[in-house]
């Protein structure tokens, strides 16, 4: 592409932009006259505006997750909902909702096999996790039981652990096959001194599950101020602990 080239597409880029979307087809029937790679420029550059707009509009988190190489969550907070799962596609280049409803959904977290998709949600009235088929929108079913937050997948699928706040981990027995079912939640340990993420998970597990790798808390962070002294009178009192100098 010459520089003239890219000249012209800047200048039709930076007018059409200004225009309104409704109008913007008619603008660049005009302009780009029938040159379909000039046309094919130019809307590149309308649609990375549009999504980098989107994205500030709607202050989106990513979260990365490891689903072969074609997609990953996103986590949006719209104006008109709390916080919503969104799955954007490599190759179309399309972002649609997961799952969008008033209630936050955060934590999105795919199985080793890229088959379930866990996830907190507080439509409840409490966070809670959840696990739902992917990528259809099969059934629902509820692992944790009294509150629950960053679900986490063993690396072989076969158990599901979360977070119960302030200091608890716990863990599920996963069967998925041609259905779903998990075993009653129990507690796996309870330490203090550990942060919880939020809206993204701050644990991970190793890979032959047999260890979990979590963020300490600054242990020296002083306590909270729980009590106020008042001393009255305090200037009489300076001048009797130090009398003042013979001159």
């Amino acid at each position: 592409m010459t520089n003239k080239e890219w000249q012209g597409i800047e200048r039709i880029f930076h007018s059409a932009v200004e225009l309104e979307p409704g109008r913007r087809e008619a603008y660049l029937d005009e302009a780009c006259r029938g040159e379909e790679g000039l046309r094919r420029e130019v809307e590149r550059l309308l649609n990375g505006e549009a999504d980098a707009r989107r994205q500030i509009e709607t202050r989106s988190i990513s979260v990365p997750a490891d689903l072969t190489g074609r997609t990953l969550g996103i986590l949006e907070r719209p104006p008109d909902t709390d916080c919503d799962i969104m799955l954007p596609d490599a190759q179309s280049r399309l972002v649609a909702p997961f799952l969008q409803t008033p209630a936050a959904e955060t934590y999105p977290e795919f199985s080793p096999g890229g088959n379930w998709i866990a996830y907190s949600s507080d439509l409840s009235g409490c966070p809670e996790v959840y696990v739902q088929s992917f990528p259809g929108m099969g059934g629902r079913w509820q692992a944790s039981n009294g509150g629950g937050w960053e679900p986490l997948w063993a690396p072989d699928g076969k158990k599901l652990f979360y977070r119960r706040r302030p200091n608890q981990a716990w863990a599920v027995d996963i069967q998925a096959g041609s259905g779903f079912s998990a075993s009653k939640p129990r507690l796996l340990f309870e330490r203090s001194g550990y942060g919880i993420g939020d809206p993204v998970r701050h644990w991970d597990i190793s890979k032959d599950g047999e260890k979990f790798l979590m963020v300490q808390l600054d242990p020296n962070i002083p306590p909270p101020v729980t009590g106020l002294v008042l001393v009255q009178n305090w200037f009489e009192e300076l001048k009797r602990l130090v009398p003042a100098s013979p001159r």
